[in-house]
């Protein structure tokens, strides 16, 4: 029987990539022969805002360089209601 330990706590380089892209949430998987997969799933706050949802790749730089290519998410719209809500009946 195989067991796969993970690291509770990511890799220095995997803790920068959160912080880097915030709208992401980079993660390292291992595939059954144990080579990593890095993959980052759009969070849901970012979700219409045309960016790829799921992004893969074989090592973190090059997920990181398709995560910068990508661009900064634009900065949230305060926008005020275009009519009153409807009153109660």
């Amino acid at each position: 029987m195989s067991l796969t330990m993970y690291n509770l706590t990511p890799a220095r380089e995997l803790h920068h990539a959160r912080n880097k892209f915030f709208h992401y949430e980079p993660c390292e998987f291992h595939d059954p022969a144990g080579i990593p997969e890095f993959i980052a799933v759009l969070k849901e706050k970012h979700w219409h805002t045309g960016f790829a949802v799921l992004v893969c790749a074989s090592s973190l730089p090059d997920l990181c360089a398709a995560l910068r290519a990508q661009g900064r998410p634009p900065l949230p719209r305060r926008t005020k209601p275009s009519s009153p809500p409807p009153e109660a009946a």
